[in-house]
């Protein structure tokens, strides 16, 4: 009801108000509603009210098109908001608002295809409690281009100004206004890039006398002068020195003024993290000149920030372990399903707190350096990290970071770890959906105390590993927390020599590939990924780098990391009594990873942003690497989810059925969590 947003009555707001209710109910089912109002002005009072008639409610049973001849009805369909129900318990869209939407959308859609005499008429056939739409269209004949005239354009030839795909309006193809505008807009736009920041667009479309349904077109194209960038001129910067912006703006002097450069250079200075605003533009306004200055403007942050939190921590350390996952560090996740298994219970008290300083835009270079530490009874942490984003003037960027951490908070470990890394970064392209990534990684790991011994090998207790890795990325995906259209590649190999100083020789190398294709509101999804790991000089592979599987993201057959070779650990509360034992199922890894994964992804139309999926999940984790252990291992698992859209992705549901049961593994999962599985 508009007059409560406006805080004012009058007869349009009345009435906007009638048709919102309208639409409202039509939209829950209720198509036949009338809504009255009665509006009485009193003077010193005035009164409104809205009799609201439901009447039945309805489903929306079929939407239908009569006299579409040249265009199907899966495209049509794309252009009307009436929807027919689904499901059982869906009812469809349906309003008068609605209802005159499709017919604009219908209309548009076909004089963007050259009908310029279409019309369109929609047929509402109510039976109760069903309602049939049918949208009779008159199509008409279709206009077209007998030819395309380019003139004016000395300096940029036609070729150039085309799209890949050439302009919109170019012999045979369909005449549109639409399509005019598009043209318009490219050759414009590309102008406006080379420098010509005046120039001017004019058209003129020609009937044939012999046949007026065919049209001569001409663009005809004012120049005017190209202008240069004469010099950089930088305000606002006190403490980002002038190399850094200019680098980052990447405008250079006497090259063509480019209002794609102007936008891109004003958008990469707002990315680097050192100003609240930046402008790019020129410094004066462009008339008849050949020649001008860009103006950099910039007002550059705040360079300190400070966090911290303060508070008491109760916890209760030891007890019942509950049958859910040991997470231990460097080591694989471990289903428990050991309800009775105890160990000694304590309660601490102690306060805890954290408090982190950071400090932006050092040396005026747009760096960054942070520290943070974390303090309780039961687990210290420190971190430091230094970032670069111009590596000694070059175009990679930089990033360093060290930890410590010595924790007790899991009764059934204490452990001491650190950590440091340097790791360079750069595109491979414009658009940066290429990049490479160099990186070194010192880790260092021990394991004391331990409650159940057997869930960590001897030689992982105390692990130190010196890695030298590359990885290269490729991301053309439209949205990477549910993507519908693109490629997500990756492939990292590392080495770990006792050389550097590790405990371990090996290599190690994973790749992956995942494909994105839209079938109208379907998305097929497919993912392919390959690992292998290998020692050499008489060494092993430390099972935290050994590949491991199963669960939500990987094969949904089988329980977190529950895909591979396993072996039985006892935990006992007390090992002198065997009826205080059980068995846990500890994941070994393996040296040879081969996943792929399929799933198909589609609207239920029962409500906005609910779907569902069915998947295939195939592969496993391999000992040893070779082709017999692939044929012979080869897992299949098949399954069905539902999906819900968020904002900070869609809440998945997954029930996965492992066509190759494992004996004491149940075959059917199932997985509630946040993102896709890939």
């Amino acid at each position: 009801i508009p007059i409560f947003s406006e805080g004012t009555v009058d007869s349009d707001l009345v009435e906007e108000g009638r048709r919102n209710l309208i639409d409202f109910f039509q939209s829950k089912g209720y198509f036949d509603v009338k809504v009255i109002t009665n509006f009485q002005k009193q003077p010193s009072n005035i009164d409104l009210v809205y009799n609201v008639n439901r009447g039945r409610r309805h489903r929306v049973e079929t939407v239908g098109f009569r006299g579409n001849q040249h265009i199907d009805r899966s495209e049509l369909m794309q252009q009307v908001m009436v929807k027919p129900h689904r499901l059982l318990l869906s009812r469809g869209k349906f309003s008068d608002k609605l209802l005159r939407q499709s017919v604009q959308g219908i209309t548009a859609f076909y004089k963007d295809r050259g009908y310029e005499e279409v019309k369109v008429e929609p047929d509402v056939v109510d039976r109760e409690p069903k309602i049939y739409v049918a949208f009779q269209v008159t199509e008409g004949p279709q206009t077209l281009v007998e030819n395309l005239t380019l003139q004016g354009n000395s300096r940029i030839s036609g070729v150039d100004l085309a799209p890949k795909r050439g302009f919109r309006l170019r012999a045979g193809q369909p005449f549109s206004p639409k399509g005019l505008a598009d043209d318009r807009s490219h050759i414009l736009a590309a102008y406006l890039d080379r420098g010509f920041l005046n120039s001017e667009f004019d058209s003129k479309v020609a009937r044939l006398p012999s046949d007026p349904h065919k049209v001569n077109v001409t663009y005809t194209i004012s120049e005017k002068q190209q202008v240069q960038v004469d010099d950089i001129v930088l305000v606002g910067n006190k403490r980002t020195r002038p190399s850094l912006i200019k680098r980052t703006a990447n405008i250079t002097p006497e090259t063509p003024l480019s209002q794609g450069k102007l936008l891109l250079g004003e958008s990469q200075l707002q990315e680097i993290g050192v100003f609240d605003w930046a402008s790019v533009e020129p410094r004066r306004p462009i008339t008849d000149q050949t020649n001008e200055d860009v103006l950099v403007k910039v007002h550059e942050a705040g360079r300190n920030e400070i966090t911290y939190g303060f508070g008491l921590q109760v916890a209760r350390r030891g007890g019942n372990v509950p049958s859910g996952t040991i997470a231990l560090p460097g080591q694989p996740p471990v289903t428990s399903g050991a309800p009775n298994f105890t160990a000694a219970e304590k309660t601490f008290v102690s306060p805890r707190g954290s408090i982190g300083f950071t400090r932006y835009n050092l040396r005026g270079l747009a760096e960054s350096a942070s520290v943070s530490t974390l303090l309780s009874r039961l687990d210290q942490r420190a971190i430091a990290t230094y970032s670069q984003p111009h590596f000694r003037g070059s175009s990679w960027s930089s990033l360093f970071s060290s930890s410590i951490e010595r924790t007790t908070e899991n009764p059934t470990f204490a452990a001491r770890l650190a950590e440091g890394s340097w790791q360079l970064e750069k595109p491979l392209n414009k658009d940066k959906t290429r990049r490479i990534q160099l990186r070194y990684r010192l880790r260092r790991t021990i394991l004391s105390n331990l409650l159940i011994p057997g869930l960590v090998l001897p030689q992982d207790q105390r692990l130190r590993l010196s890695t030298l890795s590359a990885t290269w990325i490729r991301d053309t995906r439209d949205k990477p927390l549910d993507a519908s259209r693109g490629f997500y590649q990756t492939l990292d190999l590392g080495i770990t020599p006792k050389a550097l100083g590790s405990n371990a020789n090996f290599a190690r190398l994973l790749g992956q590939s995942s494909y994105y294709k839209p079938f109208g509101k379907t998305v097929w999804a497919n993912r392919i990924t390959l690992g292998l790991s290998k020692s050499f000089a008489s060494s092993d592979v430390p099972t935290s780098e050994r590949f491991f599987s199963g669960g939500e993201t990987t094969l949904r057959g089988f329980p977190i990391n529950g895909a591979g070779p396993q072996r039985t650990v006892p935990a006992c509360t007390n090992p002198g009594v065997p009826s205080t034992c059980v068995n846990l199922q500890v994941p070994v890894g393996g040296d040879q990873l081969f996943m792929f994964n399929s799933e198909f992804r589609f609207p239920l139309g029962i409500k906005e942003g609910l779907g569902a999926a069915v998947f295939y999940d195939g592969g496993n984790v391999y000992g040893p690497i070779g082709v017999s252990h692939f044929v012979r291992d080869y897992t299949n698992t098949v399954g069905v989810g539902l999906r819900y859209a968020t904002p900070v992705g869609p809440v998945r549901f997954d029930i996965g059925r492992n066509l190759n049961p494992v004996t004491g593994v149940k075959a059917t999962q199932f997985y509630i969590t946040l993102g896709q599985a890939f």
